[in-house]
């Protein structure tokens, strides 16, 4: 279970504190909602509306002007409606765990629509035989997982968070252990269930309001609520082997650190077998020593294994790390191994952190300095510089998700063959935002990845960071698609009901 202890720590964002004028009379909100016959409604002030309002990531403190469940695509609609009409921003919750808790609006007065009662899953097959899931967005990762495989042993590709929900893991990317044999998890979208800022119902695809669904595979909270998703599934692999390598503290000196990185970073540029999943995290052990492991999944047999498995081997030979393969498995139970239980019954932890993240093409891996980094993280990441708990994930890219060019979706990062992130957090207690220096969060963090890359150039949305400029983010996570975007965006929502501090813009 080495990697269920990694999966429930990871995740990360900003405080933004921000006492603003409330502009929308929640009576007003409030009677129009009620009159839409929208299911229920909480506005600030009522029982339950405190606790409704909490982001997973605690760092923010955000006041809807109210939260409102609906339970069809027609009351969300009707909820747009509303927001439309009196002016007020309309923003989408499922899972809620965006970095920046943007399901809240990322802002104060945002009036929100929590998809959580909407979690209708069917599967059917279609005239080529493929066979779909339509997927309501009110759905977590771990209940789609779930689903799949108790009918007809389905998979798709995406995280291993159980309690991530599908509406923003979609949006946004969705990357996870089957994502280099499979892609991400909005490259098996084949449509799209939307509703639009003028309360309308469509459906969206590559040949329905194209334009459209390109914006939503990689930008969907800018342009409407996605209520249901529709994805073309793959039979679930036949053997699924976890492995592991293990590098023991007192190897992982500065030199051997640097080698490990190194290698990793050789071994991902190969765009070795796609049946092979990678992630290298990394930790503090001390001034001379990181806390540093390899490991992931393979789809397929022990012997064929061993064969992709086998570079990375020899290229980290010399520092003599264990290797611990288990048997192989249905898919299933050997998901189970990295992540924990599928199950969303127990209560869902909340955390009080910041993320960042750089992802990297084969070019760009020439401007990250590993050697200059882990000098630094072993001199300044320790307890005596910083209150954080923090680790750094890579996860090696490429494979299937290679395969698409990077003008199909909105999501642009085709090229990259690692992602970073990077994740500090203070628990229960709150986020160090005052200080000089080191002790500072945000400059701690900010830090920790301008000393590996000093420029980024690219990032990954789904560990959205608040803190980036406009002229920032739009290029990290977007790139070159981002004309199309702002075209898409005047066309389908000119009047901007769906804006959040990084929605796109209209112009």
């Amino acid at each position: 279970m080495f990697g269920y202890a990694i999966a429930n720590v990871l995740l990360g964002a900003l405080l933004a504190s921000a006492a603003s004028i409330d502009l929308h009379p929640r009576s007003t909100i409030t009677d129009c909602l009620t009159a839409g016959g929208v299911g229920t409604v909480l506005s600030p002030g009522q029982s339950g509306f405190s606790t409704a309002a909490l982001p997973f990531n605690r760092r923010f403190t955000f006041t809807p002007a109210a939260i409102a469940y609906p339970t069809s695509a027609q009351q969300v609609a009707n909820i747009v409606k509303c927001g439309a009409s009196l002016g007020v921003s309309v923003t989408a919750r499922s899972g809620g765990h965006s970095y920046a808790a943007y399901g809240l609006g990322g802002e104060n007065n945002h009036l929100v629509v929590d998809l959580s009662k909407m979690k209708t899953m069917t599967m059917s097959a279609d005239s080529q035989g493929n066979v779909n899931v339509v997927v309501q967005t009110g759905n977590r990762l771990g209940e789609l997982a779930q689903f799949l495989w108790n009918n007809g042993q389905r998979v798709l590709p995406h995280g291993t968070c159980p309690y991530v929900g599908v509406g923003g893991h979609t949006s946004y990317g969705g990357f996870g252990l089957y994502g280099r044999k499979a892609g991400l998890l909005l490259d098996r979208a084949i449509a799209a269930q939307v509703v639009l800022a003028n309360g309308t119902i469509i459906t969206a695809s590559t040949t329905s309001s194209p334009d459209l669904f390109f914006a939503l595979r990689g930008a969907a909270p800018s342009y409407g609520i996605v209520t249901a998703w529709t994805y073309k599934t793959d039979p679930a692999p036949t053997s699924l082997i976890n492995y592991q390598i293990n590098f023991p503290n007192a190897k992982t000196n500065m030199t051997h650190s640097v080698q490990i990185l190194e290698a990793f970073q050789a071994f991902a540029v190969t765009n070795p077998d796609p049946n092979l999943s990678a992630l290298l995290p990394i930790g503090y052990v001390d001034s001379s020593h990181l806390n540093m492991i390899i490991f992931g999944t393979y789809y397929g047999t022990t012997t064929q294994f061993n064969t992709a498995i086998a570079p990375l081997k020899v290229a980290l030979a010399s520092i003599s790390p264990t290797v611990v393969v288990q048997p192989p498995a249905n898919w299933f139970v050997g998901t189970t191994y990295q992540t924990g239980p599928w199950s969303v019954t127990a209560p869902e932890p909340s955390d009080t952190f910041f993320a960042k993240s750089l992802t990297v093409d084969s070019a760009l891996t020439s401007t990250l300095d590993y050697t200059g980094w882990v000098k630094w993280l072993m001199a300044n990441a320790g307890s005596s510089s910083t209150s954080l708990g923090w680790f750094v994930q890579a996860d090696m890219y490429g494979g299937y998700i290679s395969t698409i060019p990077s003008t199909a979706t909105a999501y642009a990062a085709r090229s990259d063959v690692l992602n970073f992130q990077f994740y500090g957090s203070s628990g229960s207690k709150a986020f160090p935002t005052t200080g000089t220096g080191l002790k500072n969060g945000i400059t701690f963090m900010n830090t920790m990845v301008s000393t590996l890359q000093k420029n980024v150039v690219h990032a990954y949305p789904n560990y959205i960071d608040p803190t980036l400029t406009q002229a920032q983010w739009t290029s990290e996570y977007f790139g070159s698609n981002m004309p199309q975007l702002i075209a898409t965006k005047k066309k389908w929502d000119p009047t901007n009901v769906f804006r959040f501090p990084q929605s796109i813009p209209t112009a």
